[in-house]
């Protein structure tokens, strides 16, 4: 056990408390070990880069000052027991890879989980990372598009209807494009802001779907059943869209937007089947 350590997480980050908690539970650390970024004592905080803690954790050895950040942090929590361990997560190809992998969460933990920053607190916002953004974007737009072409799939065979395998896609791309000129009339330097949280609507919204596909795979569902399920899901992503935009301090004008190119797209597609 890891022991004299102060372990920076954000507070309000629901993965950062998850496996500092899991750290604590099996052993890892001491029970004293996590310290939330918002709160930690000046006394720690200088010996620490608080600017570079915003986007990696850190892990600051509290005899001999040293701190590790990130992936590094992790490492050196996970494989402390065992030098085998740790020399194979520091092996190039294993340790790019969790490197990247980190990166993309903790770059876009908050548009995956968007929060209200108290003022009395230090802010542990992460910088923008245009990079890690733009593939968080991709990223979901290729995973919800795949989710809807499945689900599509099974509506369009009820349907009578012919699948068309790159409409989805298309659907998912163009609305990124859609919004971000919708967003340059209200709120240009929150594109990306606005853009990720969006984007993270639009995965809760494919991973709903997911039961309701596994669930129509063992037991058909009727194509009403299907219909009154894919508008519980848009009704949810609605009122999370809504939610996210507060935060983000963007007007309502953005949802109305959001809804507007899925109701022009949805008319063109029966327009084009019936």
């Amino acid at each position: 056990m890891l022991k004299n350590r102060k372990l920076l997480i954000d507070q309000d980050c629901p993965m950062c408390n998850i496996y500092g908690k899991c750290f604590s539970k099996i052993g890892l650390i001491d029970k004293n070990t996590i310290s939330p970024y918002q709160t930690i004592h000046d006394f720690y905080a200088n010996q620490i880069d608080m600017e570079r803690a915003k986007n990696e954790i850190a892990l600051l050895d509290t005899e001999t000052s040293t701190t590790h950040y990130g992936i590094d942090a992790m490492i050196e929590i996970v494989a402390h027991r065992s030098v085998f361990l740790k020399k194979i997560l520091h092996s190039k190809l294993i340790y790019v890879f969790l490197l990247r992998l980190y990166r993309f969460i903790s770059y876009n933990r908050k548009v995956i989980y968007p929060t209200l920053e108290n003022e009395k607190a230090r802010d542990c916002t992460p910088e923008l990372n245009k990079k890690y953004r733009w593939i968080y974007i991709f990223f979901v737009a290729v995973f919800t598009g795949l989710v809807l072409n499945q689900f599509a799939f099974h509506l369009n065979a009820k349907l009578g209807w012919e699948h068309n395998w790159v409409r989805e896609f298309i659907i998912c791309f163009g609305q990124i494009g859609w919004q971000m000129t919708a967003i340059s009339f209200f709120k240009k330097d929150k594109t990306l802001e606005y853009l990720g949280n969006m984007s993270t609507v639009s995965m809760i919204g494919g991973i709903l779907l997911l039961p309701v596909l596994l669930a129509n795979y063992y037991f058909p569902i009727s194509l009403i059943g299907l219909i009154a399920m894919f508008g519980i899901v848009v009704g949810i992503m609605f009122f999370e869209h809504i939610r996210r935009c507060k935060l983000l301090g963007v007007p309502f004008a953005m949802t109305i937007s959001w809804v507007g190119f899925r109701t022009v797209v949805l008319g063109m597609v029966l327009w084009m089947m019936i």
